[in-house]
C-alpha cells in the first residue's frame, strides 16, 4: 500500500511480494482476480531494447490480464539508469511468445 495524496490510498499487484514463489497453491484464474482486486500492475522496463519480462511467459499473463481486465491500470517503470544503455538506433525486440521462458513442470 503507498500513500499516493493525502488521505488517498493506492494497491499494486506484485507477483514476488504477492505469490508465495515456488508453490502450487494458485491458479491463474486466482492470480486474474488477485489483480482485478488490485486494479494496479507496475511493470518493470529493463533493460529498454529487450525488457526481461517480455521473455517470461507469467509475466506476459499478468500484463495479458492488467491490459483486458476492465478498472485495471498498466503502470510502466523505467530505471532512471536505463536510459544511459539505450541506443536510440537500435530496434526494440518484438515480444516473442513462443520462445518466452517458463518455470519447469509448469508447460501446461
Amino acid at each position: 500500500q503507498l500513500e499516493v495524496d493525502e488521505g488517498h490510498s493506492s494497491f499494486s499487484f506484485v507477483d514476488y511480494g504477492s505469490l508465495r514463489q515456488g508453490q502450487e497453491d494458485f491458479t491463474l484464474e486466482r492470480i486474474k482476480h488477485a489483480i482485478k482486486d488490485m486494479g494496479k500492475v507496475v511493470l518493470g522496463i529493463s533493460p529498454l531494447t529487450r525488457p526481461l519480462v517480455t521473455g517470461r511467459i507469467f509475466c506476459l499473463f499478468e500484463i495479458s490480464c492488467a491490459l483486458h481486465t476492465s478498472d485495471v491500470t498498466l503502470e510502466c517503470v523505467i530505471p532512471s539508469d536505463a536510459w544511459g544503455e539505450f541506443d536510440h538506433t537500435q530496434d526494440v525486440a518484438p515480444v516473442d511468445i513462443e520462445s518466452a521462458q517458463i518455470r519447469s513442470g509448469q508447460e501446461q
